[in-house]
Protein backbone atom coordinates (compact mmCIF):
# COMPACT_ATOMS: atom_id res chain seq x y z
CA UNK A 1 0.00 0.00 0.00
CA UNK A 2 1.33 3.42 -1.00
CA UNK A 3 1.86 5.88 1.84
CA UNK A 4 0.15 9.19 1.15
CA UNK A 5 2.18 12.05 2.62
CA UNK A 6 -0.04 14.96 3.69
CA UNK A 7 1.49 18.30 4.74
CA UNK A 8 0.24 21.50 6.35
CA UNK A 9 1.56 24.45 8.38
CA UNK A 10 0.13 25.92 11.55
CA UNK A 11 0.69 27.90 14.73
CA UNK A 12 -1.23 28.31 17.99
CA UNK A 13 -3.77 30.62 16.35
CA UNK A 14 -4.75 28.08 13.69
CA UNK A 15 -4.03 24.73 15.38
CA UNK A 16 -7.69 23.90 16.04
CA UNK A 17 -8.63 24.80 12.47
CA UNK A 18 -5.74 22.70 11.20
CA UNK A 19 -6.96 19.76 13.28
CA UNK A 20 -10.42 19.95 11.71
CA UNK A 21 -8.92 19.92 8.22
CA UNK A 22 -6.77 16.89 9.10
CA UNK A 23 -9.79 15.16 10.63
CA UNK A 24 -11.61 15.50 7.29
CA UNK A 25 -8.60 13.98 5.49
CA UNK A 26 -8.40 11.03 7.88
CA UNK A 27 -12.14 10.45 8.10
CA UNK A 28 -12.43 10.14 4.31
CA UNK A 29 -9.25 8.10 3.82
CA UNK A 30 -9.60 5.28 6.32
CA UNK A 31 -8.60 2.71 3.70
CA UNK A 32 -5.36 4.54 2.89
CA UNK A 33 -2.06 4.72 4.74
CA UNK A 34 -1.64 8.40 5.64
CA UNK A 35 1.47 10.04 7.07
CA UNK A 36 0.83 13.61 8.24
CA UNK A 37 3.57 16.24 8.42
CA UNK A 38 2.79 19.47 10.30
CA UNK A 39 5.24 22.35 10.04
CA UNK A 40 5.44 24.54 13.13
CA UNK A 41 7.64 26.99 14.96
CA UNK A 42 6.18 27.16 18.46
CA UNK A 43 3.15 25.16 19.53
CA UNK A 44 1.77 25.01 23.07
CA UNK A 45 1.09 21.76 24.92
CA UNK A 46 -2.70 22.08 24.58
CA UNK A 47 -2.48 22.18 20.78
CA UNK A 48 0.12 19.41 20.64
CA UNK A 49 -2.33 17.26 22.60
CA UNK A 50 -5.02 17.85 19.97
CA UNK A 51 -2.79 16.37 17.27
CA UNK A 52 -1.78 13.47 19.53
CA UNK A 53 -5.48 12.69 20.05
CA UNK A 54 -6.07 12.67 16.29
CA UNK A 55 -3.08 10.39 15.78
CA UNK A 56 -4.47 7.86 18.27
CA UNK A 57 -8.07 8.19 17.05
CA UNK A 58 -7.18 7.32 13.45
CA UNK A 59 -4.04 5.25 14.13
CA UNK A 60 -1.82 7.36 11.85
CA UNK A 61 1.56 9.02 12.18
CA UNK A 62 1.31 12.77 12.76
CA UNK A 63 4.82 14.19 12.72
CA UNK A 64 5.62 17.72 13.90
CA UNK A 65 8.50 19.40 12.08
CA UNK A 66 10.02 22.47 13.74
CA UNK A 67 10.98 24.99 11.07
CA UNK A 68 14.16 27.05 11.34
CA UNK A 69 12.62 30.45 10.61
CA UNK A 70 16.02 32.11 10.18
CA UNK A 71 15.98 30.67 6.65
CA UNK A 72 12.98 32.93 6.01
CA UNK A 73 14.61 36.12 7.31
CA UNK A 74 13.87 38.84 4.79
CA UNK A 75 10.73 37.40 3.17
CA UNK A 76 8.22 40.13 2.36
CA UNK A 77 4.67 40.60 3.59
CA UNK A 78 1.61 42.57 2.56
CA UNK A 79 1.22 45.21 5.27
CA UNK A 80 -2.58 45.26 4.83
CA UNK A 81 -2.95 41.47 5.00
CA UNK A 82 -1.20 40.34 8.16
CA UNK A 83 0.00 36.75 8.03
CA UNK A 84 2.29 34.66 10.17
CA UNK A 85 5.66 33.67 8.73
CA UNK A 86 4.20 30.14 8.68
CA UNK A 87 2.53 31.15 5.41
CA UNK A 88 5.96 30.67 3.81
CA UNK A 89 6.71 27.26 5.31
CA UNK A 90 5.49 25.37 2.24
CA UNK A 91 8.35 26.70 0.10
CA UNK A 92 10.79 24.82 2.39
CA UNK A 93 9.32 21.32 2.05
CA UNK A 94 12.03 19.89 -0.17
CA UNK A 95 14.72 20.52 2.46
CA UNK A 96 12.66 19.72 5.58
CA UNK A 97 11.34 16.35 4.41
CA UNK A 98 13.67 13.41 3.87
CA UNK A 99 14.73 12.60 0.31
CA UNK A 100 12.84 9.31 0.22
CA UNK A 101 9.63 11.38 0.18
CA UNK A 102 9.28 12.41 -3.46
CA UNK A 103 5.70 13.67 -3.52
CA UNK A 104 3.36 15.34 -1.02
CA UNK A 105 -0.15 16.74 -0.85
CA UNK A 106 -0.18 20.16 0.79
CA UNK A 107 -3.38 21.60 2.30
CA UNK A 108 -4.09 24.98 3.87
CA UNK A 109 -5.73 24.79 7.28
CA UNK A 110 -8.93 26.51 6.10
CA UNK A 111 -10.17 23.52 4.11
CA UNK A 112 -12.27 20.38 4.31
CA UNK A 113 -11.17 17.33 2.31
CA UNK A 114 -14.18 15.23 1.30
CA UNK A 115 -12.74 12.57 -0.98
CA UNK A 116 -10.40 9.59 -1.10
CA UNK A 117 -6.95 10.92 -2.00
CA UNK A 118 -5.34 7.78 -3.45
CA UNK A 119 -6.11 8.50 -7.11
CA UNK A 120 -4.99 12.13 -7.01
CA UNK A 121 -1.83 11.20 -5.07
CA UNK A 122 -0.91 8.41 -7.46
CA UNK A 123 -1.36 10.61 -10.51
CA UNK A 124 1.87 10.78 -12.51
CA UNK A 125 3.17 14.37 -12.48
CA UNK A 126 6.77 13.41 -13.18
CA UNK A 127 7.23 16.13 -15.79
CA UNK A 128 5.63 18.84 -13.63
CA UNK A 129 6.91 20.64 -10.54
CA UNK A 130 3.46 21.06 -9.08
CA UNK A 131 -0.25 20.45 -9.63
CA UNK A 132 -2.88 22.91 -8.46
CA UNK A 133 -6.20 24.56 -9.22
CA UNK A 134 -6.63 27.83 -11.08
CA UNK A 135 -7.29 30.86 -8.89
CA UNK A 136 -9.54 33.85 -9.63
CA UNK A 137 -6.50 36.14 -9.53
CA UNK A 138 -4.62 38.10 -10.78
CA UNK A 139 -7.05 40.83 -11.71
CA UNK A 140 -4.57 43.72 -11.53
CA UNK A 141 -2.11 44.52 -14.27
CA UNK A 142 0.77 45.33 -11.91
CA UNK A 143 0.29 41.98 -10.15
CA UNK A 144 0.51 40.09 -13.44
CA UNK A 145 3.54 42.09 -14.57
CA UNK A 146 5.39 41.54 -11.29
CA UNK A 147 5.30 37.76 -11.63
CA UNK A 148 5.76 37.90 -15.43
CA UNK A 149 2.52 36.03 -16.07
CA UNK A 150 1.45 36.28 -19.73
CA UNK A 151 -2.26 36.59 -20.50
CA UNK A 152 -2.00 33.20 -22.17
CA UNK A 153 -1.13 31.53 -18.84
CA UNK A 154 -3.16 30.87 -15.70
CA UNK A 155 -2.45 31.68 -12.05
CA UNK A 156 -2.90 28.91 -9.48
CA UNK A 157 -4.10 28.93 -5.90
CA UNK A 158 -1.63 27.49 -3.37
CA UNK A 159 -4.26 26.19 -0.92
CA UNK A 160 -4.13 22.66 -2.29
CA UNK A 161 -0.97 21.47 -4.02
CA UNK A 162 0.51 18.24 -5.28
CA UNK A 163 4.23 18.89 -4.96
CA UNK A 164 6.83 16.93 -6.90
CA UNK A 165 9.66 17.10 -4.37
CA UNK A 166 12.05 15.18 -6.60
CA UNK A 167 11.68 17.84 -9.29
CA UNK A 168 12.18 20.57 -6.68
CA UNK A 169 15.40 19.03 -5.44
CA UNK A 170 16.75 18.31 -8.92
CA UNK A 171 16.11 21.90 -10.05
CA UNK A 172 16.97 23.95 -6.91
CA UNK A 173 13.38 25.19 -6.69
CA UNK A 174 13.59 26.10 -3.00
CA UNK A 175 16.48 28.53 -3.56
CA UNK A 176 14.58 30.18 -6.42
CA UNK A 177 11.43 30.52 -4.30
CA UNK A 178 13.36 32.08 -1.42
CA UNK A 179 15.12 34.52 -3.76
CA UNK A 180 11.80 35.82 -5.09
CA UNK A 181 10.16 35.87 -1.63
CA UNK A 182 12.93 38.19 -0.37
CA UNK A 183 12.83 40.63 -3.29
CA UNK A 184 11.71 44.18 -2.63
CA UNK A 185 8.27 44.36 -4.21
CA UNK A 186 4.64 45.22 -3.66
CA UNK A 187 3.35 42.02 -2.07
CA UNK A 188 0.03 40.70 -3.28
CA UNK A 189 -0.13 37.03 -2.24
CA UNK A 190 3.05 36.17 -0.32
CA UNK A 191 4.24 32.59 -1.00
CA UNK A 192 1.56 32.07 -3.65
CA UNK A 193 3.16 34.71 -5.86
CA UNK A 194 6.59 33.12 -5.37
CA UNK A 195 5.21 29.73 -6.39
CA UNK A 196 3.51 31.16 -9.47
CA UNK A 197 6.55 33.19 -10.49
CA UNK A 198 8.94 30.22 -10.25
CA UNK A 199 6.62 27.33 -11.18
CA UNK A 200 3.71 28.82 -13.11
CA UNK A 201 5.09 27.57 -16.43
CA UNK A 202 5.42 24.05 -15.03
CA UNK A 203 2.09 23.52 -13.26
CA UNK A 204 -0.47 20.85 -14.10
CA UNK A 205 -3.93 22.36 -13.60
CA UNK A 206 -6.42 20.17 -11.75
CA UNK A 207 -10.23 20.20 -12.07
CA UNK A 208 -11.72 23.10 -10.13
CA UNK A 209 -13.61 20.76 -7.78
CA UNK A 210 -10.27 20.12 -6.03
CA UNK A 211 -10.35 23.66 -4.61
CA UNK A 212 -13.98 24.71 -4.31
CA UNK A 213 -14.19 28.23 -2.89
CA UNK A 214 -16.95 28.42 -0.29
CA UNK A 215 -17.90 32.01 -1.12
CA UNK A 216 -15.45 33.72 -3.48
CA UNK A 217 -16.89 34.06 -6.95
CA UNK A 218 -15.48 32.14 -9.93
CA UNK A 219 -16.15 33.33 -13.46
CA UNK A 220 -18.15 30.96 -15.65
CA UNK A 221 -15.30 31.29 -18.15
CA UNK A 222 -13.12 29.04 -15.97
CA UNK A 223 -15.37 26.05 -16.67
CA UNK A 224 -14.77 24.26 -19.96
CA UNK A 225 -18.07 22.40 -20.04
CA UNK A 226 -21.29 22.43 -18.04
CA UNK A 227 -20.46 19.18 -16.23
CA UNK A 228 -17.33 20.84 -14.79
CA UNK A 229 -19.53 23.52 -13.27
CA UNK A 230 -22.01 20.95 -11.98
CA UNK A 231 -19.25 18.88 -10.33
CA UNK A 232 -17.76 22.00 -8.75
CA UNK A 233 -21.13 22.96 -7.32
CA UNK A 234 -22.48 19.59 -6.26
CA UNK A 235 -19.51 17.30 -5.73
CA UNK A 236 -16.46 19.21 -4.44
CA UNK A 237 -13.44 17.14 -3.43
CA UNK A 238 -11.93 19.97 -1.36
CA UNK A 239 -13.79 22.96 0.10
CA UNK A 240 -11.65 26.05 0.64
CA UNK A 241 -13.19 28.51 3.10
CA UNK A 242 -12.77 32.01 1.71
CA UNK A 243 -13.82 35.47 2.93
CA UNK A 244 -16.30 34.31 5.61
CA UNK A 245 -15.34 31.11 7.47
CA UNK A 246 -17.42 28.61 9.49
CA UNK A 247 -15.50 29.52 12.64
CA UNK A 248 -16.65 33.14 12.32
CA UNK A 249 -19.56 34.45 14.39
CA UNK A 250 -22.15 34.40 11.58
CA UNK A 251 -23.82 32.00 9.22
CA UNK A 252 -21.85 30.88 6.19
CA UNK A 253 -21.90 28.12 3.54
CA UNK A 254 -21.01 24.61 4.75
CA UNK A 255 -21.06 25.66 8.40
CA UNK A 256 -23.13 22.66 9.49
CA UNK A 257 -20.84 20.26 7.61
CA UNK A 258 -17.78 21.92 9.13
CA UNK A 259 -19.01 21.45 12.68
CA UNK A 260 -19.65 17.78 12.03
CA UNK A 261 -15.88 17.45 11.63
CA UNK A 262 -15.25 19.69 14.65
CA UNK A 263 -17.24 17.19 16.74
CA UNK A 264 -15.28 14.27 15.31
CA UNK A 265 -11.98 15.81 16.45
CA UNK A 266 -13.13 15.77 20.08
CA UNK A 267 -11.97 19.38 20.55
CA UNK A 268 -13.68 20.99 23.51
CA UNK A 269 -14.55 24.71 23.42
CA UNK A 270 -13.77 25.20 19.73
CA UNK A 271 -12.93 28.89 19.37
CA UNK A 272 -15.08 31.27 17.35
CA UNK A 273 -13.58 34.38 15.77
CA UNK A 274 -15.53 37.63 15.66
CA UNK A 275 -15.83 39.54 12.38
CA UNK A 276 -17.88 42.67 11.56
CA UNK A 277 -21.39 41.43 10.79
CA UNK A 278 -22.13 44.02 8.09
CA UNK A 279 -18.92 43.28 6.21
CA UNK A 280 -19.41 39.53 6.54
CA UNK A 281 -22.96 39.44 5.25
CA UNK A 282 -22.10 41.85 2.44
CA UNK A 283 -19.50 39.32 1.22
CA UNK A 284 -22.02 36.48 1.38
CA UNK A 285 -24.88 38.31 -0.36
CA UNK A 286 -22.79 39.97 -3.10
CA UNK A 287 -21.10 36.69 -4.02
CA UNK A 288 -24.44 34.85 -3.94
CA UNK A 289 -25.80 37.27 -6.53
CA UNK A 290 -22.73 36.71 -8.72
CA UNK A 291 -23.16 32.94 -8.38
CA UNK A 292 -26.81 33.17 -9.46
CA UNK A 293 -25.81 35.15 -12.54
CA UNK A 294 -23.00 32.72 -13.36
CA UNK A 295 -25.35 29.75 -12.89
CA UNK A 296 -27.76 31.23 -15.41
CA UNK A 297 -24.94 31.78 -17.90
CA UNK A 298 -23.66 28.23 -17.44
CA UNK A 299 -27.17 26.84 -18.00
CA UNK A 300 -27.44 28.79 -21.26
CA UNK A 301 -23.93 27.81 -22.39
CA UNK A 302 -24.78 24.16 -21.76
CA UNK A 303 -26.88 24.31 -24.92
CA UNK A 304 -24.71 26.57 -27.10
CA UNK A 305 -21.21 25.13 -26.63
Amino acid sequence: MTTIHVCCSTDDNYAQICAVMLCSVLENNKRNKIHVHIFISLLNDENRTIFMMLSKLYDVIIELHTVDETVLDGVKFNSRRKLSVSAYYRILLSSILTENIEKVLYFDCDMLVLEDLSDIYNMDIGNYAIAAVEDVWPIKEDHRIQILLPYSERYFNSGFLIINLKYWRDNDIEDKLLAFAKQERKVFFHDQDALNKVLGHNCFFLPLRWNRFSIAYRSYRQFVIYSDWKQYQQNPAVIHFTLVRPWHNLSSPYKQLYYEYVRKTGIQNFKLQKVPLLKGYYCIVSNKIKWMFASLLMFVLKYVR
